[in-house]
């Protein structure tokens, strides 16, 4: 299947920004890069976007493993130790440690200031994505920093709070909520997935509706093998996933599914046509691995079953 005329070069977006922690990943190859900049960077490293990666990361981090199209940008001051995830799978279910280090929990713009870089409008997409709770006023000031930029929130990291022993739980909806109420309006696009909430279609809906004259954003729940939900103004619409064979590896599933629809959204301004390239591109990348993402190659994998799904 020849890939849309409306995705050639040309029209691509050419930068993308990814404000957030980076860990080392311990999974099941040992350690790795990991986290959403990370895995932003994989999928975009085939499409040709440039990726820039906002965090408090140590000095071990492992940069001779990142793809060339990934620069780091490191907050100062800059802790000897990066965070740490742990993903341990068992029966389908994920488990998840995290060794923090003593970085501060989220760069700041006066930490990014200090590093000589200086902040532009050039990222067509600015991704935030904290692994914990952080300060919403923090992350509204850097919304602001990027008005002509698609904003995107992987919003995992205030659905999560870590134990004494370093285990990844859930918070308590109530106070996830709240979080989210308060900073919706900075984002277009808000992704999260039905294991970091408990009520994640309920939510989805409601933070899909506007509060306060501010817009509202559109809100993806991704659903592991059955797909994804996306609500706009209050309304959801099911989008089924692709079948594939075995994953290997399935970490980094939803910031793989994040950079693949706010790729498509940038474009072209759909989001339904962008969920389902998203779970294409997504499914596709988990079955062949991540150095196979080339657009040909998602599409004609699509196949048949994209034709179908995009008349509907």
């Amino acid at each position: 299947m020849p890939i849309p005329e409306f995705l050639e070069i040309e029209r691509r977006p050419k930068e993308t920004m990814v404000w957030g922690d980076l860990p080392k990943d311990e999974t099941f190859s040992g350690f790795k890069p990991g986290g959403p900049g990370y895995y932003i960077a994989i999928v975009y490293n085939k499409l040709d976007i440039k990726v820039k990666a906002v965090s408090s990361i140590g000095l071990d981090y492992p940069e001779e493993m990142l793809p060339p199209n990934l620069t780091l940008i490191r907050s100062k001051p800059t802790s000897e130790r990066s965070m740490v995830y742990r993903n341990i799978y068992e029966n389908g279910v994920r488990t998840q440690f995290a060794e923090l280090n003593d970085c501060s929990a989220f760069p700041t713009l006066k930490e990014i200031s200090l590093t000589g870089f200086l902040i532009t409008e050039n990222q067509e997409i600015l991704f935030i994505t904290p692994l914990r709770p952080v300060s919403t006023e923090l992350v509204s000031e850097i919304c602001k920093n990027f008005s002509d930029s698609t904003k995107v929130g992987l919003i995992q990291g205030w659905s999560r709070r870590i134990a004494r022993d370093g285990k990844v739980l859930r918070r308590d909806d109530s106070l996830v909520d709240h979080d989210i109420e308060m900073i919706k309006g900075d984002f277009d696009i808000i992704i999260f997935s039905d294991e970091d909430i408990i009520n994640a279609l309920f939510y989805g809906k409601k933070w899909s509706m506007a509060k306060n004259d501010k817009k509202a954003p559109i809100v993806v729940v991704t659903e592991n093998i059955e797909g994804c939900t996306i609500f706009i103004n209050g309304k959801g619409e099911h989008l089924p996933a692709y079948k594939i064979g075995q994953i290997n590896d399935p970490t980094g599933a939803g910031d793989r599914f994040a950079a693949f629809f706010a790729f498509m959204y940038r474009i072209t301004g759909n989001p339904i046509y962008s969920a389902r390239f998203a779970n294409a591109g997504t499914a596709y990348a988990l079955h062949h691995g991540n150095n196979s993402i080339q657009l040909e190659e998602i599409f004609n994998f699509a196949g048949d079953l994209w034709n179908s799904s995009t008349k509907q």
